[in-house]
């Protein structure tokens, strides 16, 4: 059995409208947009990898400077 409650389904834009309203009918409205994110990361990634994973690099970022000063003020 499939647990509606943890299911999405992701379409393409390429997918016809009604294709996805049968598939939505089916599967009583679950959807996923693009903004839906999967272990952390976005699935609807598209076309700019680089402004999907922006927050990402922002974030490596800041744990790299936190990492800097810890091993400088240890010196």
């Amino acid at each position: 059995a499939v647990n509606l409650l943890k299911s999405a389904v992701f379409f393409s834009r390429n997918s016809p409208a009604h294709i996805k309203s049968r598939v939505c009918a089916v599967m009583n409205g679950i959807s996923c947009h693009r903004s839906t994110k999967y272990l952390g990361l976005p699935l609807g990634i598209g076309r700019s990898m680089k402004e999907v994973f922006s927050y990402l690099v922002e974030a490596v970022k800041m744990k790299l400077q936190g990492w800097k000063s810890k091993l400088l003020s240890s010196a």
